[in-house]
């Protein structure tokens, strides 16, 4: 929280002596993990303008939400929000991804022009899934809190195979992005060998996630994700917002 004070102190400097320094203000977001067995890379959290949105649902995905849905990475996601004039910042849990019932604790700027409060992070494991919440806007002339449901989006850009290895297979080798499976499982649960759980052609479209389906076949069916622990139920998440 010291780093951050630092940070924001900076950056009123730079309007020091004007009165657009006082429309400006810091806000702390609380994010909470509420799922059961879900994790969260590092989120992508940002205070912009509405025609700037980190990502807008029924549309296609940018190659930075590809990145951050795909891999959790979020600096591509990062670049294009402060190119377009965001407060763009990522929060990481120092201990690795965000378990299920653990919080993060991120704060940004608000202001004209930065009045409205985005955030996105890969959901793990899923193929292309990530928690977010869309353009929710600040109030700028009153102070208090306000907590919000967050749902997990597909971000239509990879089949929902929902698998990860089977043992004697050789690695993949190349693009992160061109690997089809699961990139991770930090809980541990779930099996090897299945053969897709995709089904139908999927929208190519960011979309709200159907939850992972899985299986209960640890050693082969349709999933290596097992399904009395990794499916969800929207919201996945809640942020507090003190304003």
């Amino acid at each position: 929280m010291k780093l951050a004070a630092i940070v924001f102190s900076l950056i009123f400097s730079l309007f020091a002596g004007s009165a657009q320094a006082q429309s400006f203000k810091n806000v702390l977001l609380k994010v909470t993990n509420t799922s059961n067995a879900i994790y969260f890379a590092p989120l992508a959290v940002a205070s912009h303008a509405f025609p700037n949105a980190m990502f807008e649902p029924g549309t296609a995905a940018t190659p930075a939400i590809e990145a951050m849905a795909e891999f959790g990475n979020t600096a591509p996601l990062i670049t294009d929000l402060t190119a377009a004039g965001a407060f763009a910042v990522t929060a990481e849990n120092a201990v690795g991804a965000l378990a299920p019932g653990e919080s993060i604790f991120v704060g940004l700027v608000v202001g004209p022009g930065l009045d409205y409060i985005s955030i996105a992070g890969m959901l793990v494991p899923t193929n292309d899934g990530f928690v977010g919440l869309n353009s929710y806007q600040v109030p700028l002339n009153s102070t208090g809190q306000i907590t919000l449901g967050m749902d997990g989006y597909d971000a239509g850009t990879e089949p929902n195979n929902e698998l990860r290895s089977c043992p004697g297979q050789p690695p993949f080798v190349g693009d992160p992005l061109d690997d089809p499976n699961v990139p991770g499982n930090p809980g541990l649960n779930g099996g090897v060998c299945g053969t897709g759980a995709q089904g139908s052609p999927e929208s190519p479209l960011i979309h709200v996630h159907r939850g992972n389906l899985g299986d209960l076949d640890l050693t082969g069916g349709v999933s290596d994700l097992d399904s009395r622990v990794h499916r969800w139920l929207n919201p996945i998440a809640k942020v507090t917002i003190y304003y």
